[in-house]
Protein backbone atom coordinates (compact mmCIF):
# COMPACT_ATOMS: atom_id res chain seq x y z
CA UNK A 1 0.00 0.00 0.00
CA UNK A 2 1.15 3.50 -0.84
CA UNK A 3 0.37 6.90 1.63
CA UNK A 4 1.66 10.12 1.34
CA UNK A 5 1.72 11.31 5.17
CA UNK A 6 2.19 14.78 6.87
CA UNK A 7 4.25 15.41 9.83
CA UNK A 8 4.60 18.67 11.70
CA UNK A 9 7.67 19.75 13.23
CA UNK A 10 8.55 23.11 15.51
CA UNK A 11 11.82 25.15 15.03
CA UNK A 12 13.32 26.47 18.04
CA UNK A 13 16.79 28.07 17.79
CA UNK A 14 18.34 31.29 18.94
CA UNK A 15 18.77 34.00 16.75
CA UNK A 16 20.32 37.99 17.09
CA UNK A 17 18.10 40.56 15.35
CA UNK A 18 20.00 42.40 12.13
CA UNK A 19 18.96 45.38 12.73
CA UNK A 20 16.57 47.54 15.06
CA UNK A 21 16.70 49.25 18.41
CA UNK A 22 14.03 47.06 20.38
CA UNK A 23 17.13 45.67 22.60
CA UNK A 24 19.81 47.06 24.12
CA UNK A 25 22.36 48.60 21.47
CA UNK A 26 26.08 46.48 21.04
CA UNK A 27 24.54 43.90 22.92
CA UNK A 28 24.53 40.20 22.09
CA UNK A 29 20.35 39.26 23.18
CA UNK A 30 19.42 35.88 23.25
CA UNK A 31 15.73 35.77 21.21
CA UNK A 32 14.20 33.24 20.46
CA UNK A 33 12.85 31.67 17.01
CA UNK A 34 9.51 29.75 16.29
CA UNK A 35 7.69 28.42 13.61
CA UNK A 36 5.53 25.83 12.45
CA UNK A 37 6.70 23.93 9.39
CA UNK A 38 4.68 21.49 7.26
CA UNK A 39 6.42 18.72 5.70
CA UNK A 40 5.97 15.89 3.24
CA UNK A 41 6.92 12.67 3.42
CA UNK A 42 5.71 9.12 2.06
CA UNK A 43 6.64 5.87 2.52
CA UNK A 44 5.59 2.28 1.08
CA UNK A 45 4.48 -0.26 3.22
CA UNK A 46 2.57 -3.53 3.98
CA UNK A 47 -0.35 -4.47 5.87
CA UNK A 48 -1.63 -7.30 7.28
CA UNK A 49 -5.11 -7.28 9.15
CA UNK A 50 -5.71 -10.21 11.56
CA UNK A 51 -8.61 -12.44 11.35
CA UNK A 52 -11.78 -11.28 12.41
CA UNK A 53 -10.96 -7.65 11.99
CA UNK A 54 -14.13 -6.88 10.07
CA UNK A 55 -15.86 -8.14 12.80
CA UNK A 56 -17.11 -5.83 15.62
CA UNK A 57 -15.36 -2.40 17.08
CA UNK A 58 -12.58 -4.29 18.71
CA UNK A 59 -9.12 -2.40 18.50
CA UNK A 60 -6.02 -4.66 17.97
CA UNK A 61 -3.10 -4.58 18.72
CA UNK A 62 -0.42 -3.07 16.23
CA UNK A 63 3.11 -4.27 15.81
CA UNK A 64 5.39 -2.16 13.35
CA UNK A 65 8.55 -3.90 11.77
CA UNK A 66 11.33 -2.09 10.79
CA UNK A 67 13.41 -4.28 8.10
CA UNK A 68 17.08 -4.59 7.67
CA UNK A 69 19.62 -2.43 5.40
CA UNK A 70 19.02 -5.51 2.64
CA UNK A 71 15.66 -4.79 2.07
CA UNK A 72 16.03 -0.87 1.28
CA UNK A 73 14.65 0.52 -1.88
CA UNK A 74 11.35 0.56 -3.51
CA UNK A 75 10.26 -3.17 -3.83
CA UNK A 76 8.00 -4.08 -1.41
CA UNK A 77 8.11 -7.65 -1.70
CA UNK A 78 11.84 -7.30 -0.43
CA UNK A 79 10.77 -6.79 3.23
CA UNK A 80 8.51 -10.20 2.67
CA UNK A 81 12.16 -11.53 3.04
CA UNK A 82 12.55 -11.68 6.74
CA UNK A 83 10.38 -11.06 10.16
CA UNK A 84 7.00 -11.73 10.33
CA UNK A 85 6.05 -10.57 6.99
CA UNK A 86 7.94 -13.75 5.88
CA UNK A 87 5.81 -15.35 8.20
CA UNK A 88 2.79 -13.83 7.42
CA UNK A 89 3.19 -14.59 3.42
CA UNK A 90 3.76 -18.04 4.22
CA UNK A 91 0.10 -18.40 5.97
CA UNK A 92 1.00 -17.58 9.36
CA UNK A 93 -1.78 -15.91 11.39
CA UNK A 94 -0.99 -13.17 14.15
CA UNK A 95 -3.56 -11.53 16.56
CA UNK A 96 -2.70 -8.31 15.60
CA UNK A 97 -2.00 -5.79 12.98
CA UNK A 98 1.04 -5.66 11.35
CA UNK A 99 2.60 -2.65 9.44
CA UNK A 100 5.82 -3.37 7.49
CA UNK A 101 6.90 0.06 6.25
CA UNK A 102 10.15 -0.14 3.38
CA UNK A 103 12.82 2.89 3.26
CA UNK A 104 14.14 4.14 0.12
CA UNK A 105 17.49 4.99 1.98
CA UNK A 106 19.55 3.33 4.76
CA UNK A 107 18.18 4.33 7.83
CA UNK A 108 15.08 4.87 9.90
CA UNK A 109 13.26 8.22 10.38
CA UNK A 110 11.84 8.50 13.34
CA UNK A 111 9.53 11.54 12.36
CA UNK A 112 8.44 9.54 8.96
CA UNK A 113 7.66 6.41 11.21
CA UNK A 114 5.71 8.45 13.93
CA UNK A 115 3.41 10.03 10.29
CA UNK A 116 2.61 6.42 9.43
CA UNK A 117 1.50 5.21 13.11
CA UNK A 118 -0.84 8.68 12.98
CA UNK A 119 -2.42 7.37 9.74
CA UNK A 120 -2.24 4.01 10.81
CA UNK A 121 -4.25 4.56 14.32
CA UNK A 122 -6.62 7.67 12.49
CA UNK A 123 -7.74 4.70 10.11
CA UNK A 124 -7.57 1.50 11.58
CA UNK A 125 -9.11 0.10 14.27
CA UNK A 126 -5.94 0.24 16.74
CA UNK A 127 -5.73 -0.09 20.44
CA UNK A 128 -2.95 2.51 21.40
CA UNK A 129 -2.45 1.40 24.67
CA UNK A 130 -0.74 -1.83 22.77
CA UNK A 131 1.64 -0.63 19.86
CA UNK A 132 4.57 -2.64 19.97
CA UNK A 133 8.17 -1.57 17.67
CA UNK A 134 10.27 -4.33 16.43
CA UNK A 135 13.11 -4.43 13.70
CA UNK A 136 16.24 -6.32 13.06
CA UNK A 137 19.86 -4.84 11.61
CA UNK A 138 19.38 -1.55 11.23
CA UNK A 139 15.82 -2.08 11.67
CA UNK A 140 16.90 -3.10 15.00
CA UNK A 141 18.87 0.31 15.51
CA UNK A 142 15.41 2.21 14.10
CA UNK A 143 13.67 0.49 16.73
CA UNK A 144 15.81 1.68 19.51
CA UNK A 145 15.79 5.61 18.25
CA UNK A 146 11.61 5.61 17.02
CA UNK A 147 10.99 4.16 21.01
CA UNK A 148 13.25 7.36 22.30
CA UNK A 149 12.03 9.73 20.04
CA UNK A 150 8.47 8.89 22.26
CA UNK A 151 8.35 6.35 24.65
CA UNK A 152 5.14 7.45 25.93
CA UNK A 153 3.36 6.06 22.51
CA UNK A 154 5.02 2.27 22.81
CA UNK A 155 4.07 -0.52 25.13
CA UNK A 156 6.87 -2.63 24.25
CA UNK A 157 10.40 -2.94 22.31
CA UNK A 158 12.10 -6.07 20.49
CA UNK A 159 15.23 -4.74 19.18
CA UNK A 160 17.33 -7.38 17.58
CA UNK A 161 21.02 -7.21 16.36
CA UNK A 162 20.79 -3.66 16.32
CA UNK A 163 22.82 -0.98 18.35
CA UNK A 164 21.31 1.16 20.54
CA UNK A 165 22.36 4.60 21.88
CA UNK A 166 23.24 4.00 25.74
CA UNK A 167 22.38 7.86 26.57
CA UNK A 168 18.55 6.92 25.57
CA UNK A 169 18.84 4.78 28.57
CA UNK A 170 17.06 6.97 31.29
CA UNK A 171 14.04 7.74 28.63
CA UNK A 172 13.27 3.87 27.95
CA UNK A 173 13.84 2.81 31.17
CA UNK A 174 10.22 2.39 31.60
CA UNK A 175 9.46 0.31 28.52
CA UNK A 176 9.57 -3.55 28.78
CA UNK A 177 12.24 -4.52 26.26
CA UNK A 178 13.40 -7.75 24.82
CA UNK A 179 16.72 -7.51 23.02
CA UNK A 180 18.12 -10.05 20.48
CA UNK A 181 21.90 -10.57 19.66
CA UNK A 182 24.04 -13.24 18.00
CA UNK A 183 26.96 -13.94 20.33
CA UNK A 184 29.26 -14.11 17.16
CA UNK A 185 27.90 -11.23 15.60
CA UNK A 186 30.56 -9.76 13.10
CA UNK A 187 28.69 -7.01 12.01
CA UNK A 188 26.87 -5.57 15.51
CA UNK A 189 29.08 -7.03 17.74
CA UNK A 190 27.31 -8.49 21.08
CA UNK A 191 29.45 -5.84 23.38
CA UNK A 192 26.54 -3.24 21.85
CA UNK A 193 23.94 -5.31 23.05
CA UNK A 194 25.53 -5.60 26.59
CA UNK A 195 26.80 -2.38 27.12
CA UNK A 196 22.85 -1.35 26.03
CA UNK A 197 21.60 -3.83 28.44
CA UNK A 198 23.90 -2.42 30.94
CA UNK A 199 22.94 1.19 30.79
CA UNK A 200 19.32 0.13 31.14
CA UNK A 201 19.65 -1.48 34.15
CA UNK A 202 21.83 1.09 35.53
CA UNK A 203 19.35 3.77 34.88
CA UNK A 204 16.52 1.75 36.76
CA UNK A 205 14.99 -0.73 34.34
CA UNK A 206 12.92 -3.51 35.52
CA UNK A 207 11.72 -5.28 32.77
CA UNK A 208 14.85 -5.31 30.32
CA UNK A 209 16.54 -8.61 29.50
CA UNK A 210 19.14 -9.23 26.75
CA UNK A 211 18.74 -13.15 25.13
CA UNK A 212 22.20 -13.96 23.36
CA UNK A 213 22.02 -17.06 20.66
CA UNK A 214 26.27 -18.17 21.75
CA UNK A 215 26.71 -19.58 17.77
CA UNK A 216 24.54 -17.36 16.19
CA UNK A 217 26.20 -14.48 13.78
CA UNK A 218 24.07 -11.63 12.49
CA UNK A 219 21.12 -13.54 11.58
CA UNK A 220 19.65 -13.52 15.01
CA UNK A 221 16.35 -12.68 13.90
CA UNK A 222 14.99 -15.80 12.33
CA UNK A 223 15.38 -17.97 15.57
CA UNK A 224 13.59 -14.73 17.34
CA UNK A 225 10.37 -14.08 14.85
CA UNK A 226 9.90 -18.26 14.73
CA UNK A 227 9.76 -18.27 18.34
CA UNK A 228 6.23 -17.72 19.18
CA UNK A 229 6.66 -16.93 22.45
CA UNK A 230 8.36 -13.81 21.41
CA UNK A 231 4.79 -12.60 19.92
CA UNK A 232 3.25 -14.00 23.13
CA UNK A 233 4.73 -11.77 25.77
CA UNK A 234 4.20 -8.73 23.27
CA UNK A 235 0.85 -9.04 23.81
CA UNK A 236 0.93 -9.20 27.10
CA UNK A 237 2.76 -5.66 27.22
CA UNK A 238 0.23 -2.55 27.79
CA UNK A 239 0.95 1.09 27.97
CA UNK A 240 1.93 2.29 31.13
CA UNK A 241 -0.09 5.70 31.88
CA UNK A 242 2.59 8.29 33.41
CA UNK A 243 2.71 11.75 33.13
CA UNK A 244 5.24 13.36 30.68
CA UNK A 245 8.51 12.75 31.85
CA UNK A 246 11.06 16.01 32.12
CA UNK A 247 13.24 15.55 29.26
CA UNK A 248 17.19 15.10 30.23
CA UNK A 249 19.10 17.13 30.00
CA UNK A 250 21.75 16.90 27.38
CA UNK A 251 25.44 17.03 28.52
CA UNK A 252 27.97 16.76 25.44
CA UNK A 253 31.54 17.66 24.83
CA UNK A 254 32.41 20.47 22.18
CA UNK A 255 31.34 19.05 18.57
CA UNK A 256 34.55 20.69 16.03
CA UNK A 257 31.93 21.03 13.02
CA UNK A 258 33.69 20.78 9.87
CA UNK A 259 32.60 24.15 7.24
CA UNK A 260 31.25 23.44 3.94
CA UNK A 261 34.30 22.89 1.57
CA UNK A 262 34.85 25.57 -1.40
CA UNK A 263 32.13 25.36 -4.00
CA UNK A 264 33.30 22.72 -6.80
CA UNK A 265 35.39 20.86 -4.64
CA UNK A 266 34.55 17.29 -5.64
CA UNK A 267 34.55 18.49 -9.27
CA UNK A 268 36.71 18.04 -12.07
CA UNK A 269 38.91 21.16 -13.10
CA UNK A 270 40.69 22.27 -16.23
CA UNK A 271 44.00 23.39 -16.66
CA UNK A 272 45.61 20.95 -13.72
CA UNK A 273 47.47 17.90 -13.44
CA UNK A 274 46.08 14.76 -12.26
CA UNK A 275 46.73 11.97 -10.86
CA UNK A 276 46.13 8.53 -12.05
CA UNK A 277 43.55 5.98 -10.71
CA UNK A 278 44.13 2.52 -11.91
CA UNK A 279 42.66 -1.36 -11.17
CA UNK A 280 45.66 -3.93 -10.19
CA UNK A 281 45.61 -7.76 -9.08
CA UNK A 282 47.08 -8.60 -6.56
CA UNK A 283 47.72 -12.56 -5.21
CA UNK A 284 45.81 -13.10 -1.80
CA UNK A 285 47.38 -15.99 0.31
CA UNK A 286 44.64 -14.80 2.62
CA UNK A 287 41.90 -15.63 0.28
CA UNK A 288 43.55 -17.92 -1.99
CA UNK A 289 42.79 -15.73 -5.35
CA UNK A 290 43.40 -12.91 -7.47
CA UNK A 291 41.91 -9.80 -5.92
CA UNK A 292 41.34 -6.27 -6.92
CA UNK A 293 41.93 -2.88 -5.85
CA UNK A 294 42.22 0.56 -7.72
CA UNK A 295 45.26 2.61 -6.98
CA UNK A 296 45.77 6.63 -7.29
CA UNK A 297 49.09 7.74 -7.90
CA UNK A 298 49.33 11.19 -7.27
CA UNK A 299 50.38 14.16 -10.48
CA UNK A 300 53.42 13.47 -11.58
CA UNK A 301 54.31 10.33 -9.49
CA UNK A 302 58.26 9.30 -10.26
CA UNK A 303 59.96 6.21 -8.91
CA UNK A 304 62.75 8.33 -8.19
CA UNK A 305 60.87 9.35 -5.17
CA UNK A 306 59.68 7.38 -2.15
CA UNK A 307 55.56 8.00 -1.34
CA UNK A 308 53.75 7.55 1.82
CA UNK A 309 50.54 5.39 1.50
CA UNK A 310 47.08 6.33 2.68
CA UNK A 311 44.54 2.81 2.53
CA UNK A 312 41.42 3.82 2.58
CA UNK A 313 38.06 1.56 2.78
CA UNK A 314 34.58 1.69 1.26
CA UNK A 315 31.22 0.85 2.96
CA UNK A 316 29.18 -2.49 3.22
CA UNK A 317 27.31 -1.58 0.18
CA UNK A 318 30.16 -1.26 -2.23
CA UNK A 319 33.61 -2.24 -3.76
CA UNK A 320 36.78 -0.90 -4.38
CA UNK A 321 35.81 1.33 -7.16
CA UNK A 322 33.55 3.47 -4.60
CA UNK A 323 35.29 5.95 -3.58
CA UNK A 324 36.62 6.98 -7.39
CA UNK A 325 32.68 6.00 -8.51
CA UNK A 326 30.97 8.23 -5.96
CA UNK A 327 33.26 9.24 -3.84
CA UNK A 328 35.03 11.41 -6.64
CA UNK A 329 38.21 10.50 -4.51
CA UNK A 330 40.85 11.09 -7.58
CA UNK A 331 39.10 14.25 -8.49
CA UNK A 332 39.28 15.64 -4.37
CA UNK A 333 42.36 14.50 -4.23
CA UNK A 334 43.74 15.98 -7.66
CA UNK A 335 42.24 19.31 -6.48
CA UNK A 336 43.93 19.34 -3.35
CA UNK A 337 47.01 19.21 -4.80
CA UNK A 338 46.44 21.33 -7.61
CA UNK A 339 45.63 23.84 -4.16
CA UNK A 340 49.12 22.86 -2.84
CA UNK A 341 47.44 21.87 0.36
CA UNK A 342 48.12 18.03 0.18
CA UNK A 343 51.38 15.91 0.55
CA UNK A 344 52.07 13.84 -2.44
CA UNK A 345 50.95 10.46 -1.59
CA UNK A 346 49.17 6.85 -3.13
CA UNK A 347 46.05 6.33 -2.42
CA UNK A 348 44.69 2.46 -2.52
CA UNK A 349 41.23 0.94 -2.29
CA UNK A 350 41.04 -2.23 -2.11
CA UNK A 351 37.66 -4.33 -1.81
CA UNK A 352 37.57 -4.99 2.21
CA UNK A 353 35.83 -8.23 1.98
CA UNK A 354 38.09 -11.16 1.69
CA UNK A 355 36.17 -14.29 0.70
CA UNK A 356 36.32 -15.75 -2.89
CA UNK A 357 32.06 -16.18 -2.76
CA UNK A 358 31.04 -12.53 -0.86
CA UNK A 359 30.21 -9.89 -2.97
CA UNK A 360 28.08 -6.13 -2.41
CA UNK A 361 25.12 -7.82 -3.38
CA UNK A 362 25.48 -10.85 -0.74
CA UNK A 363 22.87 -10.47 1.98
CA UNK A 364 24.50 -8.17 4.68
CA UNK A 365 24.29 -10.56 7.33
CA UNK A 366 26.81 -13.38 5.54
CA UNK A 367 29.37 -10.56 4.65
CA UNK A 368 30.75 -9.65 8.56
CA UNK A 369 33.33 -12.95 8.20
CA UNK A 370 34.86 -11.42 4.95
CA UNK A 371 34.87 -8.18 6.40
CA UNK A 372 36.65 -9.10 9.26
CA UNK A 373 39.33 -11.44 7.15
CA UNK A 374 40.10 -8.64 5.93
CA UNK A 375 42.47 -7.42 8.25
CA UNK A 376 44.92 -10.61 7.17
CA UNK A 377 44.63 -9.61 3.99
CA UNK A 378 45.54 -6.04 4.20
CA UNK A 379 48.61 -6.91 6.24
CA UNK A 380 49.76 -9.51 4.81
CA UNK A 381 49.18 -9.25 1.40
CA UNK A 382 48.40 -6.26 0.34
CA UNK A 383 51.01 -3.87 1.97
CA UNK A 384 53.48 -6.01 0.88
CA UNK A 385 52.26 -6.30 -3.01
CA UNK A 386 52.26 -2.28 -2.79
CA UNK A 387 55.57 -2.20 -1.57
CA UNK A 388 56.54 -4.31 -3.64
CA UNK A 389 55.47 -2.28 -6.91
CA UNK A 390 54.96 1.14 -6.02
CA UNK A 391 57.72 3.66 -4.84
CA UNK A 392 56.55 3.79 -1.22
CA UNK A 393 58.15 4.41 2.08
CA UNK A 394 57.27 1.26 4.12
CA UNK A 395 57.66 2.50 7.67
CA UNK A 396 54.82 3.30 10.06
CA UNK A 397 55.11 6.65 9.73
CA UNK A 398 54.40 6.79 6.23
CA UNK A 399 51.25 4.78 6.49
CA UNK A 400 47.40 5.29 7.36
CA UNK A 401 44.43 4.00 6.94
CA UNK A 402 40.67 5.31 6.86
CA UNK A 403 37.25 4.16 6.01
CA UNK A 404 33.86 5.02 5.73
CA UNK A 405 30.69 2.71 8.04
CA UNK A 406 31.57 -0.46 7.52
CA UNK A 407 35.25 0.42 6.68
CA UNK A 408 34.96 2.90 9.24
CA UNK A 409 34.63 0.23 11.81
CA UNK A 410 37.77 -1.79 9.83
CA UNK A 411 39.69 1.40 10.05
CA UNK A 412 39.48 1.98 13.89
CA UNK A 413 39.58 -1.95 14.62
CA UNK A 414 42.41 -2.62 12.27
CA UNK A 415 44.38 0.49 13.16
CA UNK A 416 44.43 0.70 16.55
CA UNK A 417 44.67 -2.69 16.57
CA UNK A 418 48.37 -2.65 14.50
CA UNK A 419 49.64 0.75 15.59
CA UNK A 420 53.02 -0.90 14.35
CA UNK A 421 51.57 -0.52 10.79
CA UNK A 422 49.58 2.31 10.82
CA UNK A 423 49.81 6.02 12.67
CA UNK A 424 47.52 7.69 10.79
CA UNK A 425 43.93 6.35 11.62
CA UNK A 426 40.45 7.84 10.41
CA UNK A 427 36.77 6.63 11.42
CA UNK A 428 34.25 8.14 9.47
CA UNK A 429 30.28 7.39 9.75
CA UNK A 430 31.85 3.68 11.30
CA UNK A 431 29.18 1.42 11.56
CA UNK A 432 28.35 -1.23 14.46
CA UNK A 433 31.14 -3.06 13.36
CA UNK A 434 33.49 -1.31 15.79
CA UNK A 435 35.05 -2.86 18.22
CA UNK A 436 34.81 -1.28 21.70
CA UNK A 437 37.69 1.33 22.11
CA UNK A 438 38.60 -0.76 25.59
CA UNK A 439 39.18 -3.52 23.64
CA UNK A 440 41.32 -1.41 20.86
CA UNK A 441 43.08 0.72 23.37
CA UNK A 442 44.81 -1.59 25.51
CA UNK A 443 47.60 0.77 26.65
CA UNK A 444 45.78 4.52 26.33
CA UNK A 445 49.81 5.98 27.08
CA UNK A 446 51.37 4.02 24.19
CA UNK A 447 48.51 4.53 21.83
CA UNK A 448 48.50 8.43 22.30
CA UNK A 449 52.57 8.09 21.60
CA UNK A 450 52.32 6.15 18.38
CA UNK A 451 49.10 7.93 16.78
CA UNK A 452 50.26 10.91 14.64
CA UNK A 453 46.17 11.69 14.28
CA UNK A 454 43.17 9.73 14.88
CA UNK A 455 39.97 11.11 13.39
CA UNK A 456 36.81 10.27 14.14
CA UNK A 457 34.02 11.89 12.05
CA UNK A 458 30.12 11.28 11.51
CA UNK A 459 27.35 13.27 9.86
CA UNK A 460 25.23 15.51 12.13
CA UNK A 461 21.90 13.45 10.87
CA UNK A 462 22.94 10.14 10.53
CA UNK A 463 21.22 7.22 11.79
CA UNK A 464 24.40 5.66 13.31
CA UNK A 465 26.08 8.63 14.83
CA UNK A 466 25.92 7.18 18.17
CA UNK A 467 28.71 5.04 16.82
CA UNK A 468 30.82 7.68 16.65
CA UNK A 469 29.73 9.08 19.99
CA UNK A 470 30.95 5.95 21.92
CA UNK A 471 33.94 6.49 19.78
CA UNK A 472 34.52 9.73 20.73
CA UNK A 473 33.06 9.45 24.47
CA UNK A 474 35.53 6.39 24.89
CA UNK A 475 38.80 7.85 23.97
CA UNK A 476 38.14 11.15 25.75
CA UNK A 477 37.79 8.74 29.04
CA UNK A 478 41.11 7.42 27.85
CA UNK A 479 42.74 10.20 27.27
CA UNK A 480 43.90 9.22 24.07
CA UNK A 481 44.44 12.63 21.29
CA UNK A 482 42.02 12.10 18.48
CA UNK A 483 39.70 14.84 16.43
CA UNK A 484 35.79 14.68 16.70
CA UNK A 485 34.30 16.18 14.09
CA UNK A 486 30.55 16.91 12.58
CA UNK A 487 29.41 17.85 9.25
CA UNK A 488 25.75 18.36 7.93
CA UNK A 489 24.09 15.74 6.52
CA UNK A 490 23.40 12.00 7.13
CA UNK A 491 24.87 8.70 5.96
CA UNK A 492 25.79 9.60 2.52
CA UNK A 493 28.14 10.27 0.09
CA UNK A 494 28.33 14.26 0.37
CA UNK A 495 28.99 13.69 3.52
CA UNK A 496 32.06 11.18 3.52
CA UNK A 497 33.47 13.60 0.37
CA UNK A 498 33.83 16.35 3.12
CA UNK A 499 35.83 14.02 5.44
CA UNK A 500 38.24 12.85 2.84
CA UNK A 501 38.59 16.42 2.19
CA UNK A 502 39.54 17.37 5.33
CA UNK A 503 41.38 14.16 6.50
CA UNK A 504 44.02 13.78 3.74
CA UNK A 505 45.74 17.26 3.78
CA UNK A 506 46.26 16.69 7.70
CA UNK A 507 48.38 13.19 6.53
CA UNK A 508 51.86 13.11 6.45
CA UNK A 509 53.26 16.16 6.83
CA UNK A 510 55.38 15.29 9.92
CA UNK A 511 57.19 12.46 7.83
CA UNK A 512 58.03 14.24 4.34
Amino acid sequence: MHRHLWVWAVLVAFAVPAAGRDDKSDKLVPKKFEREVKIKVEMDYLLYLPKGYEKGDKDWPLVLFLHGGGETGTDLEKVKIHGPPKLVAAGKEFPFILVSPQTRRFGWDPDTLHALLDEITTKHKVDKDRIYVTGMSMGGMGTWALAASRPDRFAAIVPICGGGNPTDAKKIKSLPIRIFQGGKDPIVRLQTAETMIKALKDAGAVDAELKVYPEAGHDSWTETYEDPKVFEWLLKQKRAAKPAEKKDEKVSAKDERLAAPPKGFDAKRDGIERGKAETVEYDSTTVGIKRNAVVYTPPGYSKDKKYPVLYLLHGIGDIETGWTKQGAADVILDNLFADKKLVPMIVVMPNGRAAKDVTQRTPWDKQGPAFEAFEKDLLKDLIPFVEKNYSVKSDRESRALAGLSMGGGQSLNFGLGNLDTFAWVGGFASAPNTKPIGDLVKNPSEAAKKLKLLWVSCGDADFIIDVSKRVHASLSELKVPHEWHLSEGKHEWPVWKVDLYYFAPKLFREVQ
